[in-house]
């Protein structure tokens, strides 16, 4: 069986084993001991302390095969991005020209930087081990956060954005990088990555705050723009299926897109339910749904389970991995049908 779990600091080694598997691109997940653990002490803290607003909590979520008690994934939400450390993309923006001169009309898109102090919620860190994706494991990974905003709404802003991975080949190199950020920082892109998740204060000072006409890039740079990395695009699929939408911004070191949608227009968050367990599922049930409890420390998996109204009837592996009892609340999402 697999439970998704909110991590702590134990979870330190296992989670630099999952980092160091990871390719280049995947920013929130560096094979870097001291950064990860400054991630987790982090996410404990947010865990622990209800602010009842968004206010940069960070909610890291480990995916373990409870059979060998190893971790074999993760994911996790920012509820605000922004503030004392900006958000920083290019907005794609087109400007028309026309000359009667030459009796011409042209459009061009350009690059403009923006910065946010007060941004949107953030899904991110979405990673499974390869030998792991089956089982609906990458549905449990990805839905079962927007299951976690529904139940505990006032810690999330309204907009809800995913910065999905760009093009990186095998060894590090981003065409898009290559272009232009290179020429201001001087450095490799899996530096610049890497160096994004210590201190962002390098990209104020040295990020060009003029627009960049695109048709003045290297043809393989424009190319990558807003396209997604070929590892990336199951959850792309995921997040296109909950209502999400890409829109004119991208990354600034290799320009992959940004997802966006409103929580309370998201799939899961619109067709989950909470529902109070009603008992044990004896017999076997064909229907199965991602269960999460309504606790901070959030713990998830996928379950067989019948329901009867408002109460819902789970195996007895679920409620022990779970920690649930008869009466606890749990809010659930059907994998196939309706339980309307």
């Amino acid at each position: 069986m697999y439970r998704l779990r909110s991590i702590s600091i134990d979870d330190l080694d296992q989670l630099y084993d999952l980092a160091s598997m990871t390719s280049y691109g995947l920013t929130t997940l560096p094979a870097d001991r001291a950064v990860l653990e400054r991630r987790i002490v982090l996410a404990e803290k947010s865990m622990a302390y209800d602010s009842h607003r968004p206010s940069g909590e960070l909610y890291f979520f480990v995916l373990e095969d409870m059979e060998n008690n190893v971790l074999v994934g993760t994911s996790a939400i920012i509820s605000k991005i922004g503030g004392f450390e900006p958000y920083y993309a290019y907005e794609l923006r087109t400007k028309k020209y026309h000359s009667r001169t030459l009796d011409l009309e042209t459009e061009h898109q350009l690059l403009h930087l923006i910065e946010k102090h007060n941004g949107p919620s953030e899904i991110g860190s979405l990673f499974l081990h390869p030998d792991h994706r089956h089982k609906n494991l990458g549905k449990l990974l990805s839905l079962s956060r927007f299951l976690y905003m529904a139940e505990h709404r006032d810690n999330f802003e309204n907009e809800i954005i995913a910065e999905l991975r760009g093009v990186v080949d095998e060894a590090g190199r981003s065409p898009f990088w290559e272009a232009i950020g290179k020429h201001f920082f001087q450095i490799d892109f899996a530096e610049a990555d890497y160096l994004s998740m210590v201190d962002k204060s390098f990209i104020a000072d040295m990020m060009p705050k003029q627009p960049i006409y695109i048709c003045t890039l290297p043809e393989d740079a424009q190319a990558v723009i807003g396209r997604v990395h070929s590892k990336t695009i199951p959850a792309m699929r995921i997040l296109e299926k909950q209502g999400f939408k890409k829109i004119n911004q991208v990354d600034i070191f290799e320009a992959g897109p940004t997802m966006q949608a409103n929580l309370d227009t998201i799939s899961s968050v619109r067709q989950s339910i909470r529902a109070k367990v009603g008992g044990l599922l004896k017999e076997e049930s064909s229907q199965e749904a991602i269960v999460i409890n309504t606790e901070r420390r959030m713990s998830a998996c996928i379950s067989p389970i019948k329901w009867d109204g408002y109460k819902v009837f789970l195996p007895a592996s679920t409620l022990n991995n779970l920690d649930l009892t008869q009466d606890s609340f749990v809010r659930y999402l059907l994998l196939n049908g309706s339980s309307e």
